[in-house]
């Protein structure tokens, strides 16, 4: 293996953690908007109930908006390529960065045998 090589394969060893890590975020983000979700609609049939001291209504939609706000500073923060460090954009199977060009996944374990 050459330099070039050794470059490429640490990039996409880097791409692949930062790729699980990213998956594993905004799957936890989703299971706590869910969360949010579930107790709002468990409280929704109650006259005047308040959640963190907001009407069910507000609390509910300010937490979507939160959520949202959450999802886009993380993607924008650490979805970023691993080699020139720009935005990747948001399509998580990607094989080649859409700024630079190189290569984030191991093209052998793509194919199947």
């Amino acid at each position: 293996m050459n330099r070039a090589d050794d470059e490429v394969e640490r990039v996409v060893e880097q791409f692949a953690v930062l790729k699980r890590r990213f998956s594993i975020a905004i799957v936890l983000l989703c299971l706590v908007l869910l969360a949010w979700i579930v107790v709002a609609a468990a409280f929704s049939g109650r006259d005047g109930v308040s959640l963190l001291g907001l009407p069910l209504a507000w609390a509910i939609e300010g937490g979507l908006v939160l959520a949202a706000l959450i999802g886009t500073a993380l993607a924008l923060s650490f979805w970023r390529c691993p080699a020139c460090g720009k935005y990747m954009g948001g399509v998580l199977s990607m094989s080649h960065c859409p700024r630079c060009g190189v290569r984030l996944t191991d093209e052998h374990r793509l194919t199947r045998p």
